[in-house]
């Protein structure tokens, strides 16, 4: 999974811890991407909890954090904010999908198969990103993954 994108590298590269002076969610996600990129996990992280922390009802923040669990082989951390993510904004088909993929990593593959069906019903476009996805070559011969993906 992407810890990034594009967009918000450039902005990552812009944000200085000491000329920030809105100090909300984004800004500490975008440090967080800077220290990640630098190969700085530990302050990554701390910048990931603090986007948490200041802004406890904002999903974007636990998908961030989340995805950053799940690159950390975390998973169980994923889940939880992958499952927060998805509770503070219904029909999050991006948090669906990195939770199934974060189940089909721990060999929860029921629970994988069902968020993955969850992302492909808000997002029809879920199905062809998880047929080309190596996060779910351990479930992609499965009957149940196939009708997922190609039901729609």
């Amino acid at each position: 999974m992407l810890i990034n994108n594009k967009n918000q590298m450039a902005n990552a590269n812009k944000v200085n811890a000491d000329t920030g002076k809105t100090k909300d969610a984004l800004f500490y996600y975008l440090k967080g991407i800077k220290a990640y990129d630098e190969n700085d996990k530990g302050q990554a992280e701390k910048d990931f909890n603090q986007a948490v922390e200041v802004e406890q009802d904002n999903a974007i923040a636990y998908f961030n954090r989340g995805t950053f669990y799940y690159n950390e082989k975390k998973f169980k951390h994923a889940i939880d904010d992958f499952i927060k993510a998805s509770k503070l904004r219904l029909g999050f088909a991006e948090a669906y999908y990195n939770l199934a993929c974060s189940y089909v990593q721990i060999l929860s593959f029921r629970e994988g198969l069902n968020m993955l069906k969850r992302a492909v019903k808000h997002d029809k476009k879920m199905s062809q990103r998880a047929i080309q996805d190596p996060d779910f070559e351990n479930i992609n011969r499965m009957k149940e993954f196939k009708e997922i993906v190609f039901s729609t």
